[in-house]
């Protein structure tokens, strides 16, 4: 369907106006330990988890978070030497005065560590580890884990399955991308035919060299964006699965006889009593299509309720499976989740 161009110009700005506009909130607080003194904890972690919203307490444990758009987030405190605290928290206010506990992690304190020389065979494992976690089509010129002696990493030759652990946040620097990571790396596997990891964190923004530089992270991030599956699901709560570039149709309406039913929208994505969160009830397991350049195939198994939000992220990430080209992204070509999409018309 074609409009005028003033029409579309006009209507085009209009969203992208209202996006960017929408109000946005801030979180203060302490973050204190669980003890009768509420002795506080300075430089622990505060951040909305897989965000670009994140800081750390001053000397006095005290925090805040600006510029938080209205949505439902894992509010995540981390820690050396504390257990991890996460809420998920829906904000739509600010809020004032927040006061946290956090209970001492009894085994890291325990816990005696001897670090000694990195020898061969560590170098070679942490080399396997960063392939699989940050991909393998990078540059590690520009993805870099830059405190890697942290990172113990161990192969069972029985199972041959890879493990992972760091008992201090990783620091990823992605000059490709434009961000900093913050995060604890809270599981890593990776066997003979599944690889999976969590990571609890938040992304800073790199400060561009120049405009040109700024300009480079802008069109890597879109071109990261495009074709995921946070990208699927922007598009299809806006009805949009044809303007992306995407199709999609269940496999076991494939192979029966006949037309193909059309993929509707408004039949699969469902509301939720909080207006930036979305239920997608799938009946089954879904191909999806995106054709840019050339055609990349994923298939989408829903294994529990699957909640995403107005940017497309899944609220959780294990509520699907995926098999194919949307599998295949590792942490080096990960977004933040508050990262907002303005489509080329």
């Amino acid at each position: 369907m074609k409009y005028s161009i003033c029409l579309f110009v006009i209507l085009f700005l209009s969203c992208a106006w209202s996006l960017h506009a929408q109000q946005k909130f801030s979180v203060a607080g302490r973050i204190i330990e669980n003890n009768q003194e509420g002795t506080p904890i300075p430089f622990a972690h505060v951040y909305l988890n897989g965000t670009s919203i994140g800081t750390q307490t001053d000397v006095h444990g005290r925090f805040v978070l600006n510029g938080i758009p209205k949505g439902i987030y894992k509010f995540s405190i981390s820690m050396v030497g504390f257990k991890t605290a996460i809420k998920l928290t829906s904000i739509d206010s600010d809020i004032k005065n927040l006061v946290e506990r956090l209970d001492e992690n009894v085994t890291d304190l325990m816990e005696v560590r001897v670090k000694g020389q990195k020898d061969k065979v560590w170098i070679k494992s942490i080399r396997d580890f960063e392939n699989e976690f940050l991909g393998r089509d990078i540059s590690r010129s520009e993805v870099q884990i830059l405190n890697r002696e942290i990172i113990d990493v161990n192969y069972d030759q029985k199972s041959r399955v890879m493990t992972a652990k760091a008992e201090e946040p990783l620091m990823i620097e992605n000059r490709n991308l434009g961000y900093l990571y913050r995060g604890f790396l809270v599981e890593f596997q990776k066997g003979i035919k599944r690889m999976s990891f969590k990571a609890s964190g938040y992304f800073e923004p790199l400060k561009p060299s120049s405009p040109r530089q700024l300009k480079r992270w802008e069109s890597n991030r879109k071109k990261v964006f495009q074709g995921s599956i946070k990208h699927f699901l922007w598009a299809l709560y806006r009805n949009r699965l044809n303007e992306e570039r995407f199709s999609a149709y269940y496999v076991q309406d494939r192979k029966s006889m006949g037309l193909v039913p059309e993929f509707k929208a408004d039949e699969v994505v469902k509301t939720t009593s909080d207006s930036t969160v979305f239920l997608l009830e799938l009946k089954g397991m879904l191909s999806i299509d995106y054709n840019y350049n050339y055609r990349q195939n994923t298939k989408v198994i829903p294994v529990s309720q699957i909640f995403f939000n107005q940017y497309g992220e899944l609220i959780d990430p294990y509520s699907l499976e995926l098999y194919g080209k949307m599998s295949e992204n590792r942490m080096g070509k990960e977004l933040p989740s508050d990262y907002v999409y303005i489509p080329k018309n």
